[in-house]
């Protein structure tokens, strides 16, 4: 999602503004002294040529792919001199040099390359940007264009019959691939409509001849929502040896879609679904790769939340997540780049499949930032590396990998080829305030990096090899607590001082990542992964624990209804395991459910278990929405075998003979106030019930039924009286509700008096008075 003012401001405009007002803003008089700035940041990465005259920042957009591999090289298509032309870089000078092969000389324009092997593809399309509040039109007759070149001793030459017309709008972004049988494929979203009538935007694509030697006409793919909103984008990939996939964002429905087809299959063959959705779950960045060689197909795809947008949203909350598609299980599996925390944005990935590394690349404040000053800021770009096979990312912003003295690059890009070890990875980005390229290279070399493991983490290592791998980066230190933490190719390794060190593997890994890892709510582990029980695992945290079974999967457990749990037996208990995470099913409370019950906590209440028929019972009328509240007892024990549990506005009892049944109110008080179960009305048969004649309702018992009316509250009706009343139609009937409970009546025997008269019980006869009663 676009910020149009924010956005526009880079660091050090931002420190600006904030050091201007700063006298003002603690009071100071008019002329105190502004506090020296900060000092400049410090320089990663190398600083490429400088650029005038673009129409938008030359590294943009971000789904595109500016650079290419090809024969022992790497090439970019880069805006110098008022033209769009190929460049290629000079390693050893570290530098980039422009080969005099012109693109295009459309200073509005934006770029996505492709190289296949024997042809470079560069689809320019006019770029027309949408902010969330400031919606824009595509222009007509503004036409995105591809260009081939074929390369030959060292040099591209642009094809006869280049460039073709991919459409005749312009777009925010579009992106190519090519498919197996030679056609090539682009997709972009159309925005449409007016200010006055307002605005809707269409994912749109269109397929060439093989080779891109013309073009059909472009088609409409949708989700369960056709238009997405105007700043939604979308990208498309190549993938399995033979399908094509476009992924887009919805604002709208809160998805991002994902539809593929076959090569060879109808134009209209396309199949859709959501790879994520939800609350927060879509924003309009995204950058999607495919494994070439991968038989398997699967799909790579680092998109953006919104979560940086709710204000209730906390700092672990995810804000770039990795969905990597499955053809097998047509399923996306999710994973966490970075959390809001970290404060990133516009993300690129790398795969390195000969290394099982993907690499993540992403905007972020400048090192000399602490915090998130505010959604999108950037500054410097930041690495972070996870295992292609179990793509657990390290917590924190990762690894500088450039920023300029500014300090306001942004915009990474990169390849959508896989890298090897030869070429390397090498990503470009752009200061658009001073008008300068800036890239990181790394490598190319033969070999794979060494990384050191030592200390106590090494000795750690040394135990657990085979769980978590080969390490894939060396140690971080300085974090929370004193600690520090090393990633390998299957989990992490985290060291703190005061507990040891221990590793963190599999999905126990996944989840603890997830929630920011050691600078989550549960903190360093403080045990190595143990089985309590067989079929299942768990790890304990300073703050909390994380279990997993096959059944449940990984759940976290802390706080007050953590240390219940673990008084009650952990999964030994009759709970078992955690079947979800901690949630809020009203204001003031949380409930975790387990695979036979449930533990609840209020502060006025405490942590609480709710299981069996009890707990069942409390469930059907509602949990803690229901009138009962939260309970503020566990069960205990009651007459002839049965069992009760009280809650904040009243009771569930269970006995065998009845079953479990809930009383609350003015019939449950007037039960307790009768004895409860060791009264002569016994256990409850049935639950209240209510919506009778003059607003009443009554509950019945082994031993007879309480009534309830708003003119008399709660009496108790039993024995002869009872049946004598019921054979009178109760409170449907002439007498209508009691108004008192029995009571000794004159001359001997039992009397009760109703609404319309007194039934009186003597020596086993009844008999009724019908009348007023004073």
């Amino acid at each position: 999602m676009k910020k149009s003012i924010r956005r526009a401001l880079g660091q050090g405009l931002a420190t600006a503004l904030v050091l201007a007002g700063l006298g003002a803003a603690i009071g100071g008089p008019a002329g105190a002294t502004v506090p020296p700035p900060p000092p400049p940041a410090p320089i990663h990465g190398t600083a490429g040529f400088s650029y005038t005259g673009v129409g938008n920042p030359p590294t943009a957009d971000k789904p595109q792919s500016k650079l290419w591999w090809n024969d022992g090289s790497w090439w970019a298509d880069m805006w110098t001199s008022g033209r769009w032309s190929i460049h290629k870089l000079d390693r050893a000078a570290k530098q980039w040099a422009d080969t005099g092969v012109e693109v295009d000389d459309r200073a509005s324009t934006s770029a996505d390359t492709l190289w296949d092997g024997t042809h470079l593809y560069i689809a320019h399309h006019v770029v027309t940007i949408s902010t969330e509040g400031g919606p824009k039109a595509s222009r007509p007759d503004s036409p995105a264009e591809l260009y081939r070149y074929s390369y030959a001793d060292g040099e591209y030459t642009l094809d006869s019959g280049f460039p073709t017309e991919i459409t005749r709008n312009s777009s925010e972004s579009m992106t190519i691939d090519k498919d197996s049988t030679g056609k090539i494929w682009a997709t972009w979203t159309q925005v449409s409509g007016v200010t006055t009538g307002g605005y809707t935007s269409t994912v749109m694509v269109n397929s060439s001849a093989a080779g891109g030697t013309s073009w059909g006409t472009p088609q409409a793919l949708s989700g369960e929502n056709a238009p997405v909103a105007p700043d939604d984008i979308s990208s498309i990939v190549a993938f399995g040896n033979n399908k094509i996939g476009v992924l887009w964002s919805d604002h709208i429905t809160g998805s991002v879609w994902w539809a593929t087809r076959t090569d060879g299959q109808s134009d209209d063959s396309w199949k859709v679904q959501s790879a994520v959705r939800g609350p927060n779950q879509a924003d309009d960045h995204l950058n999607i790769k495919s494994l070439q060689a991968d038989d398997s197909g699967r799909v790579f795809a680092a998109v953006k939340t919104s979560f940086d947008m709710n204000s209730t949203a906390k700092n672990s909350d995810p804000q770039l997540q990795l969905l990597v598609f499955k053809p097998a299980t047509a399923a996306f599996d999710k994973y966490t780049i970075s959390t809001i925390g970290d404060c990133h944005t516009r993300p690129q990935i790398v795969l390195d499949p000969e290394n099982n590394k993907i690499h993540a690349f992403q905007s972020g404040p400048a090192t000399t930032v602490t915090g998130c000053p505010y959604s999108g800021v950037s500054g410097a770009i930041y690495q972070k590396t996870a295992s292609l096979d179990n793509p657990v990312f390290p917590p924190g912003r990762g690894t500088p990998v450039i920023q300029d003295g500014t300090p306001s690059v942004n915009n990474v890009t990169t390849t959508k080829q896989t890298v090897t070890p030869e070429s390397g990875v090498v990503v470009l980005a752009s200061d658009n305030e001073e008008g300068r390229y800036w890239f990181a290279d790394f490598g190319g070399t033969t070999e794979e990096e060494p990384y050191t493991v030592q200390g106590p983490i090494g000795e750690k290592y040394a135990e657990v090899s085979d769980l978590v791998g080969l390490p894939i980066a060396n140690e971080v230190t300085g974090q929370r607590f004193g600690g520090s933490y090393q990633q390998f190719e299957r989990g992490i390794i985290a060291y703190l001082p005061d507990t040891g060190a221990f590793a963190v593997a599999n999905g126990i890994n996944t989840v603890w990542n997830s929630i920011g890892a050691h600078n989550s709510d549960l903190g360093y582990p403080t045990s190595d992964e143990y089985s309590p029980m067989a079929g299942g695992v768990m790890q304990d945290f300073q703050f909390g624990k994380i279990s997993w079974n096959a059944a449940t999967g990984s759940r976290i457990t802390k706080g007050g209804i953590g240390a219940t749990w673990d008084d009650a037996g952990g999964p030994l208990s009759g709970l078992g395991y955690p079947t979800t995470d901690e949630y809020s099913p009203m204001a003031g409370g949380v409930m975790q459910g387990f695979q036979y019950g449930k533990i609840s906590w209020t502060a006025a209440t405490g942590a609480r278990i709710t299981k069996g028929g009890i707990g069942a019972t409390w469930d059907k009328v509602g949990g803690p929405l229901s009138g009962l509240g939260y309970p503020t007892t566990d069960e205990y024990a009651t007459a002839n075998g049965g069992v009760t549990q009280a809650f904040q506005y009243g009771q569930i009892v269970w006995s065998p003979s009845t079953g479990a049944r809930f009383i609350k109110g003015g019939i449950g008080q007037t039960w307790i106030n009768a004895g409860g179960p060791n009264s002569g009305l016994g256990y409850p048969t049935s639950d209240e019930v209510s919506g009778l004649v003059r607003g009443g309702a009554k509950q019945y018992f082994q031993g007879g039924e309480i009534v309830w009316s708003p003119a008399a509250g709660a009496r108790i009706v039993t024995g002869g009286i009872r049946t004598a009343w019921v054979g009178q139609g109760s409170e449907g009937g002439r007498l209508g509700y009691p108004t008192t409970n029995e009571y000794a009546a004159s001359g001997g025997g039992r009397a009760q008096d109703y609404q319309g008269g007194r039934i009186i019980w003597r020596s086993g006869s009844v008999s009724i008075q019908y009348a007023s009663i004073a």
